[in-house]
């Protein structure tokens, strides 16, 4: 009997426990609410107007893709609103802000706040965001200034040893400046663009100025020695014939082209002593165009002139002080080459200082041009650093960019061979078509050819028409 009644009680016990379970609600794609974990903001303390970067840090169980919102009744947000970073901007009056973000999971959303303190603080402002020191500037000042009712307390440093500043540190009250003025040392620098960064750091704010410089290339001369050699060609045009011997004494070339640097600079100091008037895009002098400022933008890079007139200063656009100069006229290269106790080279001088006394097809030899050797064809698009193509491209005498890059032009007017320094052609009082030799950035490859010749009018513009000096 007591058996039984065991069995009969296990049954009404499992009985019960299965209508639990039956009971029992069953969960069917259940979702969490998101977690925010924390939130915060750098700085926490800021200024009026000054911007802050907050940061909401957040998780969800269900590993749901989180979405972010932020929102105040106060201020401005300059980016980031639908992110994990935002950058929220003071409003002008002083006082305790709260900022909120919505972090969603699709289903569910968690609010989060923060406060921020909008007080009195040293504000740091900066003349610029940038310095540049071109090709010819020595020194160049900003200014430092504090916006804040508290004082600022600021210090400087340059990561470079080119880069100097006359002051490391200072002290600035409420609407205070300060000058700095920033020193490039280019002593042991070789040729090219610097670049480097100018550091400054206060209890106000930070910032960092970006320097630039250029070290241009120096006028350096190659000595063609006295005698005999051949000019002209039977493999080219008509004007290159007859082919002759011409007899030259010793002469001095430059090595390169003159450069948009060396130009400027002939320029100002020119201008200074009243030699030449400048117009809006033109220089003259005597009435005689000199030069044509006229920029040629071409994918990025100004193919045409380079140079501007700012200021009452005429300085380079960066990049190009190393470039040979161009939109120069004959006046303007004859110019430039008297102001310097220099002259043209004759069309011989320079047949001579490019081919040699071996009569060369191309300064570096017979072999075909490739792009190692010159600018040409528009194998780079736009104008090189002149040298660029040194020592491969150069002539017998170590002349450079005597193939390309651009028309140089000669003291010589357009005559026919064979070639006479006595008959007038060398006389610069005379009107006529003056030579241009080389070839350029821009043309074929038939007219890098050291014993072409072109011409044109002595005060015709292009953006492919530059020179070098002899004496």
């Amino acid at each position: 009997m007591r058996k039984s009644i065991l069995i009969l009680t296990s049954l009404l016990v499992l009985f019960a426990l299965l209508s639990c379970e039956q009971d029992e609600p069953t969960r069917v794609n259940a979702n969490d609410l998101p977690e925010i974990i924390g939130i915060s903001a750098d700085p926490p303390q800021l200024g009026k107007g000054q911007s802050t970067t907050l940061f909401v840090q957040a998780t969800d169980i269900n590993k749901d893709e989180l979405q972010y919102q932020w929102s105040s009744e106060k201020g401005v947000y300059l980016q980031g609103m639908d992110r994990k970073f935002a950058v929220w901007q003071a409003p002008q009056n002083l006082g305790r802000y709260e900022c909120k973000v919505a972090v969603s999971d699709g289903k569910e959303t968690a609010i989060g706040t923060i406060n921020i303190d909008v007080i009195d603080v040293p504000l740091l402002r900066v003349s610029t965001n940038e310095l540049d020191l071109s090709y010819n500037l020595t020194s160049v000042v900003f200014t430092i200034r504090n916006d804040g009712l508290i004082d600022l307390d600021w210090q400087i440093t340059s990561g470079k040893d080119w880069i100097a500043v006359s002051q490391n540190s200072g002290s600035l009250k409420f609407k205070d400046t300060s000058e700095v003025v920033v020193t490039a040392n280019r002593e042991n620098l070789i040729v090219g663009d610097y670049t480097g960064l100018i550091a400054i750091r206060s209890n106000g704010g930070a910032k960092d100025i970006a320097a630039y410089m250029e070290v241009a290339i120096s006028s350096e001369m190659a000595h063609i020695p006295a005698g005999e050699f051949i000019m002209g060609s039977e493999n080219g045009n008509e004007d290159e014939i007859p082919v002759h011997n011409v007899v030259l004494e010793d002469y001095w070339i430059d090595k390169y082209e003159v450069t948009n640097a060396q130009y400027a600079t002939f320029l100002n100091e020119a201008k200074a002593k009243g030699e030449i008037t400048s117009g809006l895009d033109y220089v003259k002098k005597n009435g005689k165009f000199l030069m044509y400022q006229v920029p040629i933008n071409r994918d990025r890079r100004n193919v045409g002139c380079p140079i501007y007139y700012v200021d009452q200063k005429y300085v380079v656009e960066r990049h190009e002080a190393n470039t040979p100069a161009r939109f120069i006229t004959w006046y303007g290269a004859l110019a430039y080459a008297q102001f310097y106790d220099k002259r043209l080279p004759t069309e011989a001088e320079w047949e001579k200082a490019a081919r040699g006394s071996n009569a060369n097809a191309y300064p570096w030899g017979e072999s075909a041009p490739t792009k190692w050797d010159c600018n040409y064809n528009e194998n780079l698009g736009y104008l090189a650093i002149v040298g660029n193509y040194s020592p491969l491209g150069e002539s017998p005498y170590g002349c450079a960019d005597m193939a390309g890059n651009v028309w140089e032009w000669c003291n010589s007017l357009y005559k026919e061979y064979p070639y006479n320094k006595d008959d007038g052609r060398e006389d610069i009082s005379q009107d006529g078509y003056r030579v241009l030799r080389g070839g350029s950035w821009d043309g074929p490859v038939m007219n890098i050819r050291s014993a072409l010749r072109s011409y044109n009018e002595t005060e015709f513009q292009h953006p492919s028409f530059g020179f070098r000096c002899a004496k």
